[in-house]
């Protein structure tokens, strides 16, 4: 009874809220589409979201109501639920929807994405989490090809950055290989195609930068290393040459 009479505290104080249109706008489109799609699963959280939000009804504007839903799953039920939530998963949606919120949008964030879909595919092999697996696997080939495009915005847009964002770019690939290894069999195979063909185009931009440059005799002995690793289209390897000439 204590939690509820603070919890419809917190919710009155939401009437000195004036929401930003574009947070208006998120929530009638994404909260409310995954939520509808996820809670089926659960009818305890409907009864949960339906008792508390039965408290705000007197709120009538549909910007307050927004907000009151807002902080219902993102600050209470659903946001506890979630974090700990698996592809495949009752509430998953919303984990995804949080994660979106909270992480930038430029094109070095995509690589954070990936490491934590990455993260969660490790949890389902090494869990022997049989029935997320499909699940986790297609949420990681959706990010492994978002990095494939934001790595290339980057070596086009931002070339400093591209080299900085290779390092867990590589790290990438060997935690995928790990779990290939793991399964028997390789994740993403059109997936893994484009980040290849990314990766080379950051090599050669890099090579080319670092033709124009004057070396020492030792970072020439490195470059020459790096263009035969990119000759035999061992990219990883060239990015680590590349590393030592660059540091």
């Amino acid at each position: 009874m204590a939690y509820e009479k603070d919890l419809i505290t917190k919710l009155s104080r939401l009437k000195e809220i004036e929401p930003r249109n574009s947070w208006v706008l998120f929530a009638k489109t994404s909260i409310p589409n995954e939520a509808n799609k996820e809670i089926g699963q659960n009818p305890s959280l409907i009864y949960k979201i339906g008792h508390l939000v039965s408290y705000v009804r007197y709120l009538e504007r549909p910007a307050y109501i927004f907000a009151v839903l807002a902080f219902v799953v993102f600050g209470g039920i659903g946001y506890k639920v979630s974090q700990n939530s698996l592809p495949g998963d009752p509430l998953y949606s919303v984990r995804s929807i949080i994660e979106k919120a909270t992480t930038g949008s430029d094109s070095s964030a995509t690589f954070k994405v990936a490491e934590r879909r990455l993260a969660d595919l490790r949890r389902v092999v090494e869990g022997n989490k049989v029935k997320n697996l499909a699940s986790a696997t297609e949420e990681f080939n959706l990010s492994v090809a978002e990095v494939s495009r934001g790595l290339l915005a980057l070596v086009e847009n931002e070339p400093e950055k591209a080299l900085q964002a290779s390092r867990e770019l590589v790290q990438l690939q060997k935690g995928k290989a790990q779990i290939e290894q793991i399964l028997g069999a390789t994740i993403g195979e059109e997936e893994t195609s484009g980040l290849k063909s990314a990766t080379k185009i950051l090599v050669e931009s890099e090579l080319n930068d670092l033709l124009k440059r004057s070396l020492t005799s030792e970072q020439e002995v490195l470059l020459k290393e790096a263009i035969g690793a990119y000759q035999a289209a061992n990219y990883q390897k060239a990015l680590e040459n590349i590393w030592m000439i660059s540091n």
